[in-house]
């Protein structure tokens, strides 16, 4: 009499410490991802994302003792902005600076007025962690301009 065999479930002990491993690697790879390379909150440029390569890291900064400020400012794809009243010094809605990634080569421009009949500004232009413009002007509705090349 011919018996016939069927196959045993895959999750046999033998099998089960393989497959038990590949999960365990599997769930550490996941986890590295999510955490080292997640999409994580795009609302607001982040200072501490990488530059691509063939790019750089830009950060505008205003500092002083002026309140407020008008803006007039390029973004990382040359685009102009502005932005009426904001506090100084200036950071994003997160309380980062504003930064940005953008090409290298490109021209970025950060100008502020002041709102106040006193106070002293300051702007600067920060490329991958160094000052490459700066400029202060002092008095009530002064304005200050940086300009610089990425």
């Amino acid at each position: 009499m011919d018996t016939e065999k069927t196959a045993g479930p895959i999750w046999t002990v033998g099998r089960g410490v393989s497959v038990g491993l590949l999960m365990f690697v599997l769930v550490a790879l996941l986890w590295n991802i999510v955490r080292f390379g997640g999409s994580g909150d795009d609302d607001a440029p982040k200072t501490e994302r990488l530059a691509r390569p063939g790019s750089v890291q830009v950060e505008y900064r205003v500092l002083g003792s002026a309140t407020g400020a008008d803006l007039t400012w390029t973004d990382g794809r040359g685009q102009t902005s502005q932005a009426s009243g904001k506090a100084v010094p200036l950071t994003s809605k997160d309380g980062r600076p504003l930064g940005f990634v953008a090409t290298r080569g490109a021209s970025l421009y950060l100008s502020a007025q002041n709102t106040g009949a006193s106070g002293d500004l300051t702007c600067e232009i920060v490329v991958n962690g160094h000052v490459i413009a700066k400029n202060t002007s002092s008095g009530g509705y002064t304005v200050v301009t940086c300009q610089a090349t990425a």
